[in-house]
């Protein structure tokens, strides 16, 4: 493998081997399907961060991530100014507008929140288990509905909600942009954050921010991650728990983020949830990747669209009224190239909506079963 012979010192970099790095989405598909378990998405992480792009926007990139990622003060102030700009900037088709925060691509969001989830939710809410929930950027930021009803849907499994005010981004746009630097920065911080709150579980309604806290946190160099603090995605815990949702809506299709089929191998959890309100059309090919690949349709937006295209033509077959996933990065993706009348949701605002109640739900007969195996 050229990357592995560049690695090891065999070969110098080169302009190839940069461009072999770009275009990978770092789905873990790869590493999913490999009969030796090699660790492919490390090793092309690994390349990337010796690698760094050279042009000037991918210098202003790092530049942003690394003022604003970790100091959450300026994130907020940033994401302020950035919300008046995208109102005065032109809007695209659909709704959605410019995000003026990356130089590369070019890549869209809804409109920025008013006040992200973190000032919105209380530092602590309910009663039981104290359960910790990371927020990630773009629910904080873009998605603040969404952490609200995660939230509500830990609070109804009969849980304790705490959602600590100094937590930072998981890092992994800055991981994969290849800046270990910062990416380490933003886990110690989070590690420390989360370490001090007493709870057993991190709960996390992304998939890709899940799959940051389980996968390279404990992997990174002098990784202070607790032995028993356990990473769970959201349906992951909720079914954990034993959570039965409650209400009825019209037939969905199930999208599985690739972060979470592939890198946490969870699929079923979601299904089954959605199974207990809705009528769940499975899509002919249900783990094709819909090209958001976390930070991967910033930075190469055409190529993006175009694996993004034919996920979204196998979901439309199944004529659902909604597409449900679990991560605001392929609601992302997909909303952008979505067409007709088909929506996209949120599995916790599917389910919250489906209950009936926005402002409060609660389940009963909630059971907390064995550990998931999968949590770490």
């Amino acid at each position: 493998m050229v990357l592995s012979r560049m690695l090891s010192g065999e070969l110098e970099p080169s302009a190839g081997v940069r461009e072999v790095l770009d275009v990978c989405l770092k789905c873990h598909q790869c590493a999913d399907i490999c009969p030796r378990g090699i660790d492919t998405v490390g090793i092309f992480l690994e390349g990337r961060s010796r690698l760094r792009g050279a042009k000037l926007n991918s210098r202003l990139t790092r530049l942003v991530f690394r003022l604003l990622l970790p100091r959450r003060w300026f994130y907020n102030l940033f994401m302020k100014i950035a919300r008046w700009m995208q109102k005065i900037l032109p809007k695209r088709e659909g709704g959605l507008r410019h995000l003026p925060l990356i130089f590369e691509g070019k890549r869209n969001l809804p409109a920025i929140a008013r006040k992200s989830a973190l000032l919105q939710l209380p530092e602590e809410t309910g009663k039981g288990p104290r359960v910790a929930f990371f927020t990630g950027c773009l629910q904080n930021y873009v998605y603040p509905e969404t952490a609200r009803n995660a939230c509500k849907l830990i609070e109804s499994a009969g849980c304790s909600v705490v959602v600590p005010k100094k937590q930072l981004c998981c890092g992994l746009a800055a991981r994969y942009i290849g800046d270990k630097k910062t990416s380490e920065r933003l886990a110690r911080e989070n590690v420390r954050v989360f370490s001090e709150c007493g709870v057993e579980y991190v709960v996390t309604a992304c998939a890709t921010c899940a799959t940051m806290l389980k996968k390279e946190y404990p992997a990174m160099p002098d990784s202070q991650w607790p032995a028993g603090l356990k990473v769970m995605e959201l349906s992951e815990f909720l079914s954990f728990r034993g959570f039965k949702p409650k209400g009825s809506a019209g037939p969905v299709t199930y999208h599985d983020p690739c972060h979470m089929r592939y890198a946490q191998n969870v699929t079923e959890e979601p299904r089954k949830l959605l199974s207990a309100v809705a009528e769940v059309r499975e899509p002919s090919e249900p783990g094709r990747c819909c090209g958001g690949g976390g930070t991967f349709s910033l930075f190469q937006y055409e190529l993006s669209r175009k694996i993004g295209k034919k996920r979204v033509e196998l979901l439309d077959e199944t004529q659902a009224e909604t597409v449900v996933t679990a991560c605001p990065g392929c609601i992302l993706q997909i909303s952008d190239l979505l067409e007709g009348g088909m929506k996209i949701k949120h599995l916790a605002d599917f389910l919250v909506e489906a209950a009936g109640d926005k402002n409060h739900i609660r389940s009963e007969g909630f059971v907390a079963t064995e550990r998931c195996p999968g949590a770490s």
